[in-house]
């Protein structure tokens, strides 16, 4: 748990030209910056790829799913924690971790693994 996340919670990135990257090699603050998104008809703060990406997959908890992106689309990734703090106590723990498509300014499609719940969910517009 050397980057603050389990060891079996990560993506997979492959651009365009073929490459690949994995959350072992780079970070996605890398190669990402904010953006304010319609969601459902709120706002959300997504880390939107600054690069064209072809597939993304992501890991956690012996779960995976994966996203085609289609040309011209956006894309994000995230994380969710919960953090429990109690006397002496303070800890944090991964639950969850998701991927997006944004399209318009606006998110077409999202996937979710929930790590309390042990499955994959999803949306799409």
């Amino acid at each position: 748990m050397e980057r603050g996340i389990p060891d079996d919670s990560y993506f997979e990135v492959v651009f365009n030209d073929g490459s690949k990257v994995t959350e072992m090699e780079t970070s996605w603050s890398l190669f990402s910056h904010k953006k304010v998104v319609d969601y459902m008809g709120n706002q959300k703060m997504c880390f939107v790829s600054d690069v064209q990406i072809k597939s993304i997959q992501i890991f956690l908890n012996g779960l995976q799913t994966k996203i085609e992106v289609p040309f011209g689309v956006e894309v994000y990734q995230f994380m969710r924690s919960e953090r429990l703090v109690a006397k002496d106590n303070d800890e944090s723990k991964v639950i969850g971790r998701g991927i997006g498509l944004i399209k318009n300014d606006e998110i077409i499609e999202e996937r979710y693994i929930d790590a309390v719940e042990n499955q994959v969910k999803g949306v799409r517009k």
